[in-house]
């Protein structure tokens, strides 16, 4: 091998290291949320009605000795659960929609419309509630309840 085509192969690798240096300074080593199957919620990320829309989750808590199931479609949150003790099956439903921050009222105009935001907003018995969403995925997610704050771990059926 002569001088010279020995100074190209130096020159060329040369040049692939810069390559790759500049790619990771430009690109850094972060696990995606496809790779984590997670959604920081606090990112960016837009959660609309379209992802929870037509989706049943299972609580992973079983509070108070039942199992618990949640439902939603385009305009209703269901609720079921069913006691451990007697067996008997329990539904319950409201109206909902997403807000970014915590309405001071329920505001019926966003209830079945695309909205957005972190906050699982409900009207059930003429009493305002609300889930922040803390966690989503693709197979689980965690709220946090407006009535003592406790955080309900759930997975998708």
């Amino acid at each position: 091998m002569n001088n010279n085509n020995r100074w190209c192969y130096w020159a060329l690798a040369l040049a692939l290291c810069a390559g790759l240096a500049i790619c990771c300074i430009l690109y850094p080593s972060e696990p995606s949320q496809y790779a984590t199957n997670k959604v920081v919620v606090e990112e960016a990320y837009p959660i609309t009605t379209d992802v929870l829309y037509d989706t049943e989750w299972t609580s992973l808590d079983e509070p108070e000795g039942r199992t618990w199931t949640i439902r939603f479609t385009r305009d209703m949150l269901i609720d079921v659960s069913q006691s451990r003790k007697n067996g008997k099956t329990y539904v319950d439903s409201g109206y909902y929609y997403l807000s970014d921050a915590v309405p001071a009222k329920f505001d019926k105009s966003k209830v079945g419309k695309k909205t957005k935001g972190r906050y699982i907003v409900l009207y059930d018995y003429g009493i305002l509630g609300y889930y922040k969403i803390t966690d989503l995925g693709l197979s689980e997610m965690t709220l946090k309840s407006s009535s003592g704050g406790n955080e309900m771990h759930f997975r998708r059926k």
